[in-house]
């Protein structure tokens, strides 16, 4: 993500609707989607109380979130990968590829690897083997916590390692009639002070 300003085109698009569906919709044709995180003292409005959440589910595309404030750049110089073997953390590293190609140093971290529904003895260590055939410096990692929520570790560990990235998939689930995201991508949005790549 250290590319040079003069080398990106750029284009004014307008769309009626709300904010989350035109970002979606405009997304598309897009190769990344940058949001921030929603302002805590308008939450309570409509509309804004949903973003960036629902626009991570909605979203063609890989969907990066920066803290509210943010005021860093991009060096990308180390990216913690939030992994759990499962199809939408899959994605989301597929979708970052890119990104992880050009970090000086990744970690793929399983949180209480005993309790993932995946029967394999390593996932960390595979999907870092994964990585590393496509040129990622990669390491293999893993933390057993029957204390913490995996959440907490993940964020613990981003700050350990100062990582400048946070990689992951979203998960959601339905609840009446709307789409919110699962607890841990939820307490990663609300509490990060990293950027994070989602996909979901």
């Amino acid at each position: 993500m250290q590319a040079e300003f003069s080398t990106l085109s750029a284009e004014w698009r307008e769309q009626k609707g709300t904010r989350q569906k035109a970002l979606a919709a405009q997304g598309g044709y897009a190769d990344l989607v940058v949001v921030s995180q929603s302002d805590p003292d308008m939450r309570l409005f409509p509309g804004d109380r949903d973003m960036p959440n629902s626009l991570i589910l909605s979203a063609a595309r890989l969907v990066l979130v920066l803290p509210f404030g943010y005021a860093g750049d991009f060096p990308c110089r180390c990216i913690l990968i939030a992994w759990d073997g499962g199809p939408v953390a899959a994605g989301a590293v597929h979708d970052a590829l890119p990104i992880l190609q050009n970090a000086g140093a990744v970690s793929a971290l399983v949180v209480n690897p005993g309790e993932l529904s995946h029967d394999w003895p390593a996932p960390a260590v595979d999907v870092a083997a994964h990585l590393a055939r496509h040129g990622v410096k990669v390491e293999a990692d893993h933390v057993t916590s029957a204390d913490l929520e995996a959440a907490d570790i993940l964020l613990s560990r981003a700050v350990e390692m100062q990582a400048d990235l946070i990689v992951m998939g979203a998960c959601g689930h339905a609840r009446w009639s709307e789409l919110i995201l699962g607890g841990v991508t939820n307490l990663i949005l609300g509490h990060q002070t990293v950027p994070v790549v989602m996909s979901h």
